[in-house]
């Protein structure tokens, strides 16, 4: 099973894509990461380049994926939420784009959508595959 992940809007706060899984029919998938910062843990998206995924139970985020094989990384997830400050280093996947409000800052927030969603759609889609690899694609 193969995914590519096209990133098609980077800025200083957040980077915005698109998930594809290769040969199957399906919604679209969006996804939110961190902005590119020299690929530090918890704070930067991971570069572009081919990784090993594997399904996952997370304590915080139930059914998930981790990405493998990412140099000086780790505990890098595919998981539901919705604005830069849930991704943490992750990949967040939604069934829509739009803006959150942020109560706490006063400011809409771009964001992924209908993210838990989109998590249970991932899951049953890949509900089959036993070897997924993921391309990034800048």
């Amino acid at each position: 099973m193969h995914i590519n992940i096209q990133r098609s809007f980077k800025n200083e706060k957040f980077t915005l894509g698109a998930l594809d899984i290769v040969d199957i029919d399906h919604e679209p998938i969006f996804t939110l990461e961190n902005p590119w910062k020299d690929n530090k843990p918890w704070i930067s998206s991971i570069p572009a380049g081919d990784y090993c995924v594997n399904k996952r139970i997370s304590k915080k985020f139930g059914n998930c994926f981790e990405v493998y094989v990412v140099d000086g990384r780790t505990d890098i997830l595919i998981h539901a939420g919705n604005t830069e400050e849930d991704t943490s280093g992750c990949i967040l996947v939604g069934m829509a784009c739009g803006r959150l409000h942020n109560p706490e800052t006063g400011v809409n927030e771009t964001a992924v959508l209908q993210s838990k969603s989109a998590m249970a759609y991932l899951n049953d889609l890949l509900k089959k595959a036993d070897n997924i690899t993921l391309t990034i694609k800048d």
